[in-house]
């Protein structure tokens, strides 16, 4: 005489449910363990920022900004021409990370210091200037996305004096393309 009696048991149901239970635990896992994917905003390395002054100071005394007329900009060692005929008063000037100086030829006309404000004669023959910039390149890291960014220290910068009266170098450090590197007074 049995109390319970024993009724047919049934493994298909368990492995069923067995399946099922693994399937969502392993969905549940691959879902939390994904990250939203980095991506990379800020600008990797900077660039040389040069702005033009008049020689001459105003009567405060300060060198106002000039807008030169440029009948190229070409990197030295390079084949191709940056600029043409392009009237500015500042320059944005990529620097060579594999090498410790960068140089660039530019190209204005002749200035006529004659009339009150100093103007370029296009009809005559260009003055060349070039300017040479030598640094160190080191290596900053910015984030997972953006990976490592080349910053230059120590810039120290020459020009030969054609056109270009006096160079002077504010930042030695060149970490963004905001702030003002170097002054050329014409």
């Amino acid at each position: 005489f049995r109390m319970f009696p024993l009724r047919s048991f049934s493994l298909s149901k368990y492995h069923t449910a067995f399946r099922y239970l693994l399937f969502y635990t392993l969905y549940i896992l691959s879902v939390a363990g994904c990250r939203d994917d980095d991506i990379c905003v800020e600008v990797p390395t900077p660039s040389v920022r040069v702005d033009f002054k008049k020689i001459e100071t105003n009567e405060d005394g300060i060198h106002t900004d000039t807008t030169l007329t440029l009948f190229s900009l070409q990197g030295v060692d390079s084949d191709s021409i940056l600029l043409s005929r392009e009237s500015t008063s500042e320059l944005l000037l990529s620097l060579r990370v594999l090498s410790s100086d960068t140089r660039y030829a530019m190209s204005v006309g002749r200035i006529d210091t004659v009339q009150e404000s100093p103007t370029i004669l296009l009809d005559t023959t260009y003055i060349a200037d070039t300017l040479n910039m030598a640094y160190t390149v080191s290596e900053e890291y910015v984030s997972k996305a953006c990976g490592y960014r080349s910053v230059f220290r120590e810039m120290r910068a020459t020009v030969t004096r054609n056109a270009i009266d006096s160079i002077q170098v504010l930042n030695w450090e060149i970490t963004n393309d905001v702030e003002t590197h170097i002054l050329l007074y014409y």
